[in-house]
């Protein structure tokens, strides 16, 4: 894989409230056509009608709209719409793509792959699966890491969750955005999927040809990680940008740090609270975003 420049962290835009709603019905009536997958699909216009975006991001030439902010009986989220830029045209792609982006509890901003609704089951998709060895077995479990939404935007996100102080409950969005999957599919659908089979079968896309780029020599220590040639972090000059924040969960204060990789080819995302420290997978550095907003 190619040496990418870091991209700074994305800023929201200027724009008020109303002027970035003005801005989405211009879109729309424009020609831009709005796909959910979920309820609102049959009659996608609906959601103009308490989903209009208040708030735009934008990301190598990609476009976020985002609602204000809202909770359900599980988590806090947006309604975003993502607008695709297009190599080939100076004019973003003419498709918005409705979205659930929503905070977990590690603090990264995620996108949901898709729901399930029933008297059983009340779960939203977590990305692509995995196989893990458990007692001679394997299992598939959720790979929530491929639904992290830009390290990029990870900070505005943030900023603009706090414009409110008071969100807004909401049980329609999810079930008029999102696939209303079977109880038992924690597999995401192929319109998730295959963007990312794609870019791994792609030479120039892989990451140390798809091999694990850090792994730990001893089980349970720490101290034992050990990374790839060249897939270390860069502390001593790879810093990208760092913030602050606060969180009940983790006790006060939350330090923020992206760091790029001595390589140049990801980077990762640090995060310190009093009592503990965590590292958010690593991404790449690239501009190849599909219609979930992740890379």
């Amino acid at each position: 894989m190619s040496h990418t420049p870091w991209q700074p962290d994305a800023v929201p835009s200027s724009l008020s409230p109303a002027q970035v709603a003005a801005k989405f019905r211009k879109l729309i009536a424009s020609g831009c056509r709005v796909l959910p997958a979920g309820n609102a699909k049959p009659n996608p216009l609906q959601l103009l009608r308490g989903y209009l975006p208040k708030h735009l991001l934008t990301l190598f030439g990609h476009r976020y709209f985002l609602t204000n902010v809202r909770h359900d009986n599980q988590f806090r989220f947006f309604v975003a719409y993502v607008q695709l830029a297009t190599r080939s045209s100076p004019s973003p792609n003419p498709a918005l793509y409705p979205r659930i982006f929503y905070k977990d509890s590690s603090l990264i901003w995620r996108v949901a792959t898709h729901y399930i609704n029933s008297p059983r089951e009340h779960w939203i998709g977590k990305g692509d699966i995995k196989p893990v060895q458990e007692s001679g077995h394997t299992h598939w479990y959720s790979a929530e890491e491929t639904t992290n939404l830009p390290f990029e935007i990870q900070n505005a996100l943030d900023a603009i969750s706090r414009r409110v102080n008071q969100t807004r409950a909401d049980r329609r969005a999810l079930s008029l955005i999102l696939r209303n999957a079977p109880d038992d599919r924690v597999k995401p659908y192929a319109d998730f999927s295959r963007p990312r089979q794609s870019a791994m079968a792609a030479p120039d896309k892989r990451v140390y040809n798809n091999l694990p780029i850090a792994w730990f020599t001893r089980p349970n220590d720490p101290r034992s990680l050990q990374f790839a040639p060249g897939y270390a972090p860069d502390f001593l000059h790879g810093f990208i940008s760092g913030s602050e924040s606060r969180s009940r969960l983790y006790g006060g204060r939350i330090q923020r740090f992206r760091i790029a990789a001595q390589n140049r080819e990801i980077q990762y995302l640090f995060k310190r609270a009093p009592q503990i420290s965590w590292i958010i997978p690593p991404q790449t550095l690239d501009d190849s975003i599909f219609s979930y907003g992740v890379r």
